[in-house]
């Protein structure tokens, strides 16, 4: 269920494969040239990454293969690159128009060469073999769900959304101070949507590392 630097093409392919879920993980950014057009004459090939961060319909028809239908693809990507990658993405053709950029939730570290502690003890071996032993509990229950889960939020945190979306349309106008990110920020209800099925897992996985205290309420 994990690639690294794939095609369009094979991601499709590993998505009808595999139920529909697949998890690009790498630490290079060399998928973003692939997707750029680096294979097919620098016409960006978004299609797949895009359908499959929506949860759309993807439909793959080649010729001289069958057709390839996933009525609701569920594609991760997770990358840990150079902040200079990021740069460059952003001035690829198609990424920011057809929303690309926008469906990615970014973090940049404080950089913190020149203050790093030297010598740092490693990771107690029994915290080691907890996590290890947790993990092999809960993916495997993870990966074996057919049906779709739908997080609903309640009355209380559903209101927490809608304000800070009013407040964010307020900064989104051309003169706001949001407006050079606008395109980014626009698409609020993915953040919020996004933080739903990050925290998700989160949860299950903590439950099944036993920490019940990092287990939040329902």
């Amino acid at each position: 269920m994990i690639a690294d630097d794939v095609t369009p093409e094979a991601a499709a392919s590993l998505l009808a494969k595999q139920g529909g879920r697949l998890a690009v993980l790498s630490a290079e950014g060399g998928i973003f040239t692939t997707l750029a057009g680096h294979y097919s004459g620098g016409v960006p090939s978004l299609e797949v990454f895009l359908k499959g961060h929506a949860g759309d319909l993807l439909r793959v028809d080649r010729k001289g293969r069958p057709a390839e239908h996933i009525p609701a693809p569920a594609l991760t990507l997770g990358l840990a690159v150079q902040p200079e990658v990021l740069a460059d993405i952003a001035r690829m053709r198609g990424f920011r128009g057809r929303g690309l950029l926008a469906r990615i939730l970014y973090a940049l570290p404080e950089n913190t060469v020149g203050r790093r502690r030297i010598g740092a003890p490693a990771v107690p071996a029994s915290v080691a073999q907890a996590y290890t032993a947790g993990l092999a509990r809960v993916v495997p229950e993870l990966a074996g769900r057919e049906e779709r889960v739908r997080l609903r939020l309640s009355a209380e945190p559903n209101e927490r959304v809608l304000e800070l979306e009013r407040r964010l349309e307020l900064r989104l106008a051309p003169e706001a101070d949001l407006a050079p990110i606008a395109h980014w920020t626009a698409k609020a209800h993915r953040r919020d949507r996004a933080d739903g099925r990050v925290a998700a897992p989160g949860r299950d996985a903590a439950a099944g590392l036993g920490d019940a205290r990092a287990t939040p309420p329902c």
